[in-house]
């Protein structure tokens, strides 16, 4: 009967390699006890099975070794573009390492309590908690984590055991900042899309990496050369009032806004303004979300380096499986300056 129509199994891969069942299991799930096999043998074996078409069973997988290789991922519906971008690539780079994903909308804070009991009773091995919260009327409760071995969060620990994989936000915007002085640039303004929350908000900390620049640079400003929205939506009415007291009052000649949306929207108020972009006034946004290649001019902006984030998230959840102790960890993925055509 041709392979493709019959469900291959693990003894059908050992028959056509002429080995035992469980070398066969050692080289594909690393999962053989005592059995030991050597790489080039391993690699011929995945070979043969992927020539096969053979398809791991995940049921009879987890009933065997006690493992879901599910991970549960929380993030807000009302996050912003590039949280998604995250969670994509998080997707593909946990599916690459043999892992899926059970992602849970977060709409209110409040669900939090019966979104982590369903993913303990759907046996997940973990929680990456990626929700970014705008404000912090109701935090979420340490307790809520307490069936879950292993979490990892993002930019805050909200319970003990968790890891937390954090953007340097700082350092971004301390590029941004010098890369502006060195473009001749004295007065440097900031417009942020709110006032910062708990300690490790991304606003606070570009707020703090906008004012270490400053200091080394020695150039004027500090917070009376940022503004601060009351709200995360760039509105025009927001961008104006942000506009006439960087430009009018403070005669800046260069603005970093919150993120690429506030950055899009800066633009259309520079233009009926009637000024030129990096003419007269230099911008620069934070995201390099897809439309800072489509905007004109093209944005200068700040990478979270997506790529290198999910990678040493997924490296923190898996060796919190074999040292707990792991989840006082807190890495900082640099972030990095794209410079385009706004400055």
């Amino acid at each position: 009967m041709p392979a493709a129509s019959r469900t291959i199994r693990l003894v059908d891969i050992a028959r056509e390699m002429g080995v035992s069942r469980p070398v066969v299991a050692a080289a594909l799930f690393d999962s053989g006890g005592n059995t030991r096999v050597s790489p080039a043998l391993a690699a011929r074996i995945r070979a043969t099975a992927a020539r096969l078409g053979y398809r791991p069973n995940a049921v009879a997988r987890q009933l065997k070794t006690g493992r879901s290789r599910l991970i549960g991922v929380v993030i807000g519906a009302d996050n912003p573009q590039v949280n998604q971008t995250r969670l994509l690539q998080l997707e593909a780079e946990a599916f690459r390492r043999g892992y899926r994903l059970l992602i849970a909308y977060l709409h209110d804070m409040r669900e939090s309590t019966a979104l982590m009991a369903d993913f303990v009773a759907r046996g997940v091995e973990g929680v990456f908690w990626l929700h970014l919260p705008f404000c912090l009327e109701q935090p979420p409760k340490a307790a809520i984590f307490k069936q879950l071995p292993r979490v990892i969060f993002n930019e805050e620990r909200w319970c003990p055991h968790g890891g937390v994989i954090r953007i340097d936000y700082a350092g971004g915007i301390h590029q941004a900042v010098h890369h502006l002085a060195a473009r001749g640039h004295r007065r440097i303004g900031m417009m942020l899309a709110g006032r910062g929350g708990w300690p490790g908000d991304p606003i606070l900390a570009r707020l703090r990496g906008y004012q270490t620049a400053l200091r080394e640079l020695g150039l004027p400003g500090g917070r009376s050369h940022v503004w601060f929205g009351d709200s995360p939506d760039p509105a025009a009415s927001a961008i104006d009032a942000a506009l006439a007291e960087l430009l009018d009052r403070r005669r800046v000649t260069a603005v970093i806004a919150s993120n690429d949306q506030w950055a899009a929207e800066t633009i259309k108020a520079l233009r009926r303004r009637g000024l030129r972009i990096p003419e007269d006034v230099a911008l620069v946004g934070f995201d390099n979300d897809d439309l800072a290649r489509r905007l004109d001019p093209e944005l200068t902006t700040v990478d979270h380096n997506h790529d290198l984030f999910v990678q040493r998230a997924l490296e923190l959840f898996e060796r919190l499986a074999v040292t707990p102790a792991a989840a006082a960890d807190e890495i900082l993925i640099p972030a990095r300056l794209v410079v385009r055509q706004s400055t």
